[in-house]
């Protein structure tokens, strides 16, 4: 990681962060239905010795399981050697992130200064699976790589200003656009492979399947704020964003959500028996949220060419054109406080949080062409 400023001018100040990250990884856990812990806790004899499943291969390299498909055939029936999964069905990964930021703020006057931020986080991820022959699934190999990134420019102001001896005010206000691209590239062999123990694409016994993947996402940004103290003991703070997401369209592309919090600092005016701070706040505010890509539009998929010609198909999820932003309404109350030279701590929260509009897939009937359609549906409370 690196991080530094430099002093331009009197005015013109910049600055820039940078970190990087390498991540090698070999045998990462596996996820979905066959992995070790659903085994163990689901499907696994309780009376297995561990340690009489460690020595998991024969010495013609074949699997040596306890749940035999039958008294003349030791193959594997329902489940792998979970030292068999841990030595030949590994997984590997190589990530590279790089992210951080550079900056320029000018300084109009005492008061008033403008910050220009450039941010990126993008990585790089080169996954490859593989099953070995002789696993109960059919063996297979498959390398997914995948480009993140993750871009924001932003363009602010930022005043504050003490006006007398008891009043600060402060605010900002600014602009943001982000851009979010991901590249996926998706291929694994079919019909297992020619070669036991060499794991490459070209050792597919039957044509691989690729799948590309690539989504686009732009959010324009206008937002400012407001900030108001008084005596050190009174504080109110404001706040409205405007997003514009490319994921949505027509007027649902443009959704607003203010906030207001303010908070009481009591202490600073009346002197309590043994009491050292004691605070009390209050907030109310709006998120608004957009979803994924490509979930507005209905449009077929690509599948493998038959028989030398093209194969389209139309998913399984009916997209929607008219989606709108899901909303987060919320509201806090708390107090903190302090007692006895800072010895004893109380903090007390309660809050009731509300989303409406929830988008999220909704069984339909298959009569209709599509399993599922995607709606804005449901509320949700967390307090």
């Amino acid at each position: 990681s690196f991080s530094g400023t430099q002093q331009l001018s009197d005015k013109l100040t910049a600055g820039i962060t940078a970190n990087y990250v390498r991540t090698n990884t070999k045998g990462r856990p596996q996820t979905g239905y066959s992995n070790i812990a659903s085994n163990f806790t689901q499907w696994w004899q309780r009376q297995l010795d561990m340690e009489e499943l460690r020595d998991y291969k024969n010495p013609d390299g074949s699997q040596r399981s306890w749940n035999r498909n039958s008294e003349d055939d030791a193959s594997p029936l329902y489940w792998d050697n979970p030292f068999w999964t841990l030595y030949e069905n590994y997984e590997t990964d190589v990530r590279e992130r790089m992210y951080g930021n550079f900056n320029l703020t000018y300084k109009v006057n005492e008061n008033l200064s403008v910050i220009a931020t450039a941010m990126t986080d993008f990585y790089n991820d080169f996954r490859q699976e593989r099953r070995a022959v002789g696993s109960v699934e059919a063996a297979y190999y498959s390398e997914n790589r995948i480009r993140y990134s993750e871009n924001n420019y932003e363009l602010k102001a930022v005043y504050r200003k003490r006006i007398g001896k008891n009043h600060d005010i402060s605010g900002f206000a600014g602009m943001n656009r982000l851009d979010r691209n991901t590249d996926q590239f998706f291929a694994k062999t079919n019909g297992g492979l020619n070669v036991p123990g060499f794991y490459s694409l070209d050792n597919s016994i039957s044509p691989i399947s690729i799948d590309p993947y690539k989504t686009r996402k732009r959010i324009n940004s206008m937002f400012a704020g407001l900030s108001y103290g008084y005596k050190g003991f009174l504080y109110l703070d404001a706040t409205i964003r405007n997003d514009y997401s490319s994921a949505l369209v027509g007027d649902n592309a443009s959704y607003v959500y203010p906030s207001i919090s303010s908070s009481f600092v009591f202490t600073e005016i009346w002197k309590i028996p043994y009491m050292d701070f004691g605070k009390i706040r209050a907030s109310y505010g709006k998120i608004g949220n957009d979803t994924d890509p490509y979930r507005t539009e209905i449009r077929p998929s690509v599948g493998t060419s038959f028989d030398a010609s093209g194969m389209f198909y139309m998913p399984n999820t009916l997209n929607n054109p008219n989606l709108r932003n899901e909303s987060v309404y919320t509201w806090e109350v708390g107090a903190e406080m302090n007692f006895f030279m800072e010895r004893v701590h109380l903090d007390v929260t309660y809050y009731n949080s509300t989303t409406k509009d929830n988008i999220f897939g909704v069984a339909q009937s298959a009569a209709s062409g599509s399993t599922f359609r995607v709606i804005n549906a449901g509320e949700m409370q967390n307090k």
